[in-house]
């Protein structure tokens, strides 16, 4: 008398049940990836708490900061001042460097967007 084997239930939804799980798993992944990458944008209580502390280091440095945005180029310029003198001392990025990004944005735009 030979004894048949039982197959069960078990074999074969155990790939289908590994595979829910990896897709489960990918879309939380995705989900965290998402939400990871709402917060690598500082908020703007954030921004001008840097602000007011780069200020006041400054400040102890007898230089002033000017904060600019250039709209072209869609970046902040900081203009470093010397108080006594009055004189920009230095600008960051430098001038050459904004009017660099302004016109390689004008040729982006000029490529696929037809707004120039």
């Amino acid at each position: 008398m030979a004894i048949q084997p039982i197959k069960g239930g078990t074999d074969e939804p155990q790939p289908r049940l590994r595979e829910k799980e990896l897709l489960m798993s990918l879309d939380k992944a995705g989900a965290n990836a998402s939400h990871a990458e709402r917060n690598l944008m500082p908020s703007e209580e954030e921004i001008l708490g840097v602000l007011r502390k780069a200020e006041e280091t400054a400040k102890v440095f007898g230089r002033d900061l000017k904060f600019q945005y250039r709209k072209e180029a869609d970046i902040y310029q900081v203009e470093v001042i010397d108080r006594r003198e009055d004189k920009v001392v230095r600008k960051i990025p430098p001038d050459e460097i904004v009017k660099l990004i302004e016109n390689i944005n004008k040729l982006l735009g000029i490529l696929f967007d037809d707004r120039f």
